[in-house]
């Protein structure tokens, strides 16, 4: 599938898109229907989009379809490029990679700052004070954790040349919940 629409889907059913512009874009994509085939696309056009229940539904319908495999690899080497070159706030940077790991991409946790995250006391959110500056953020993470630019570059690269593997798949667990499947060669 186009990983525009697939990013649009995927984005929809993980709530960062609201129903109100999810639905807007499902009647104004003219690609939508030969993506997903008539019998699927009308189940999506057939829901009510002001139920609160539909992002269950179109996840139904769409899981499929989805080729999480190149829209995770497009998305992730794109953050990584954003947050080494500073184009994303000190916190916002953390907290999607953070976040990107979380789904299961557990090759982001050879980053300390990522991999101890969650560990009081030893990650470096621990450090920063809402009065810094972005610049005075990344210094005090270059300083406790130099090698971060280096290892996300490694990562990224790992990724392009196919030595880390976004599989696409996922399985679901209980406590974690949905974690995507890679292969690190």
């Amino acid at each position: 599938m186009n990983i525009q629409i697939s990013k649009i889907l995927s984005d929809y059913v993980s709530k960062k898109l609201t129903s109100d512009e999810f639905e807007e874009w499902v009647y104004s994509c003219q690609e939508l229907e030969s993506e997903l085939g008539e019998e699927l696309y009308t189940e999506l056009i057939s829901l009510d989009f002001r139920d609160k229940s539909n992002r269950i539904e179109v996840e139904k319908i769409v899981e499929n379809k989805i080729d999480y495999s190149e829209l995770h690899k497009n998305e992730l080497t794109q953050l990584i490029r954003k947050v080494c070159s500073k184009e994303l706030p000190f916190k916002e940077s953390i907290r999607l990679l953070y976040n990107w790991m979380d789904s299961g991409y557990l090759f982001l946790s050879k980053i300390d700052t990522l991999g101890n995250f969650n560990e009081q006391g030893k990650s470096i959110i621990h450090s920063i004070e809402n009065t810094m500056t972005n610049e005075q953020m990344w210094k005090i993470l270059i300083d406790i954790e130099p090698n971060f630019f280096n290892e996300l570059e490694r990562i990224k690269t790992k990724i392009e040349d196919g030595n880390i593997l976004i599989t696409g798949e996922f399985e679901h667990s209980e406590y974690y919940g949905k974690q995507f499947k890679y292969i690190e060669k």
